[in-house]
């Protein structure tokens, strides 16, 4: 892993693109060292793609101020969609897959966006996957999403 020090000593914003659970782990790690060294300040660090993420990193974000970023189009509505996704993390994992309520309950800040050019454009999709994702497997939290407010 790079280090994110020197940029963050520039006061930039570093956006990452970790995939799986442990290389957001690592990024947190980097980000929570930077802080350490630089002093805390509102740097808005972003990390991407958000799929799945350990439960011991969950509370991070809102602890180091690191924005999740995730795309809903992404994630299968339902275990029976058809698409591969599932099974990469496997079902001991599904719980922690798209926590978009989990990471909101536990004061995260989050983005969503399309991840144009590798999905489509269409902001439309994206609310329709974020509004319809249902748990994969009974015992699993409900992440869908919500325009009333309300956590």
């Amino acid at each position: 892993m790079r280090s994110p020090l020197k940029p963050t000593v520039w006061d930039c914003k570093l956006p990452s693109c970790p995939c799986g659970d442990g290389a957001v782990q690592q990024r947190l790690t980097g980000y929570a060292y930077a802080q350490r060294v630089n002093g805390r300040r509102d740097s808005r660090h972003r990390v991407e793609h958000i799929e799945v993420v350990h439960p011991a990193d969950i509370a991070r974000f809102a602890e180091l101020g690191v924005i999740a970023s995730m795309q809903p189009v992404h994630c299968p509505d339902t275990i029976s969609a058809g698409d591969v996704w599932p099974q990469r993390p496997g079902p001991e994992r599904w719980r922690y897959s798209f926590a978009w309520q989990t990471l909101r309950e536990a004061g995260a800040h989050q983005v969503y966006g399309s991840d144009w050019p590798v999905a489509p454009m269409d902001p439309f999709l994206g609310l329709w996957y974020g509004l319809n994702r249902e748990p994969w497997q009974p015992g699993d939290p409900v992440q869908r999403q919500r325009f009333d407010g309300s956590d």
